[in-house]
């Protein structure tokens, strides 16, 4: 059974909201989206809309043939629309300016998940009470050469830290990470923007997941952790999806 809450915010600060948030559930199969248009630039929303869009037609499309694909093949698929939306978003948008966003998507079929990520948007999952991040952020903090050629602290010092060096649709070529597992009995997960994560503490995220996990919650979960982020000033839009599994 598969269960989930989802939100979306313009925050306090802004007055366009450029995420998108999207699910899409039947039965024991379930895709998940979150994409967090790219604030600093023209027409972020676009971008974010654009990956939605994507996915809705993709799965109206798996609905109107009655037998899904294995797994495996729903994974291939996955990241081909995200993919195909990346293409998309950089012929139509991208011209003179930059225009992009993050994503975060988890498939969830029957007792398999898989993750799959561009940019800085977090995918949590919660099992056994402890909290594991699933994703790694697209930052230049986190490349090779980085990593080589700096210390830790020259790396935080370093003006390029935080900086994101990829997202869908601002360039022609995606590297899509993904990672793919076996659900392990009841198990709860959290797609979330930076808006989110930036503004509510890893203690208060893990928190309110062991809440959704143990209570089935998840409505009560989420506004806890959206009020945790208004109350630290929500300077970006915020948005996030809540799902339980079992």
């Amino acid at each position: 059974m598969i269960i989930y809450s989802a939100k979306t915010d313009c925050g306090l600060c802004r007055t366009v909201n450029q995420d998108s948030a999207a699910a899409f559930v039947k039965d024991n199969f379930g895709i998940f989206i979150v994409s967090d248009g790219m604030g600093g630039h023209s027409r972020g929303e676009l971008a974010s809309s654009a990956v939605a869009y994507e996915f809705n037609f993709f799965w109206q499309e798996l609905m109107s043939q009655g037998e899904l694909p294995d797994f495996a093949t729903l994974t291939t698929m996955v990241k081909r629309v995200i993919l195909e939306a990346n293409t998309k978003v950089y012929q139509q948008y991208n011209h003179g300016q930059v225009c992009g966003a993050t994503i975060v998507v988890l498939l969830v079929y029957g007792d398999c998940y898989a993750v799959f990520s561009a940019g800085d948007s977090h995918v949590y999952t919660c099992l056994d009470q402890k909290l594991t991040l699933l994703t790694v952020d697209d930052i230049w903090d986190n490349l090779p050469s980085t990593i080589k050629s700096y210390t830790q602290e020259e790396i935080m010092q370093n003006e390029r830290s935080g900086k994101l060096v990829q997202a869908l649709g601002t360039a022609k070529t995606l590297d899509v990470h993904v990672k793919a597992d076996r659900i392990k009995g009841k198990q709860t997960f959290l797609l979330c923007s930076d808006g989110l994560y930036r503004f509510c503490n890893a203690n208060t995220i893990q928190k309110r997941l062991n809440e959704a996990y143990e209570k089935e919650q998840l409505d009560e979960a989420m506004e806890e952790m959206f009020r945790e982020v208004f109350q630290n000033g929500a300077p970006d839009n915020v948005s996030a999806i809540l799902i339980s599994v079992k």
